[in-house]
């Protein structure tokens, strides 16, 4: 999501917001207030320790222009009408931040997840999201054990490879369809 702001003097600054590994940035706005090159390294290991907390990552970054460049983008991107136009013109942003936001369990989703295993139904997690925020948060609720956590991490996926996966995954696999399998 972006929008644009008219600053003094005849700036035009592109704000952008969303998933922060979906930015396009190649320089960072540093704490004294200049801008530095970017460390992707750094900026991973924040990352992958926020979705570890089960935090929704929300990244903003911007790009400054002047009246005339914006008036040329807009020009040779179709006024930026379209999706695929404005997505020309959020690259080489400058990152300013990343927000871990705690979207807590309601509460007895971990209960009535046990319930379901009791009663023999399995339960899965299908994000749209982040695929590490969805496992930590699975974790907690009790859809991924403790043994599914560590198979995770040694890259030795077996059954949690099928309890946790992005929606598009889960889209191919099922063909848009859940099927009943019965012995």
């Amino acid at each position: 999501m972006a929008t644009c702001v008219n600053l003094e003097g005849g700036v035009v600054r592109l704000l952008v917001k969303g998933a922060p590994e979906k930015l396009s940035v190649n320089r960072m706005l540093s704490a004294d207030g200049s801008i530095v090159e970017f460390n992707g390294d750094e900026f991973e290991e924040i990352r992958t320790s926020y979705t570890a907390k089960t935090f929704r990552t929300l990244g903003v970054a911007y790009a400054d222009f002047t009246a005339e460049e914006w008036a040329q983008l807009e020009a040779d991107n179709n006024g930026l009408i379209e999706l695929e136009d404005r997505r020309k013109i959020d690259k080489d942003l400058i990152f300013v931040a990343m927000y871990g936001i705690v979207d807590p369990l309601r509460p007895g989703i971990k209960d009535a997840v046990q319930q379901h295993a009791i009663a023999g139904v399995r339960t899965i997690m299908v994000t749209g999201d982040n695929l590490e925020t969805a496992k930590a948060i699975a974790h907690e609720a009790g859809i991924l054990t403790d043994e599914d956590m560590m198979h995770l991490k040694n890259g030795t996926l077996g059954v949690a490879e099928n309890i946790c996966m992005e929606g598009k995954i889960f889209q191919n696999r099922t063909e848009g369809y859940v099927r009943e399998k019965r012995d």
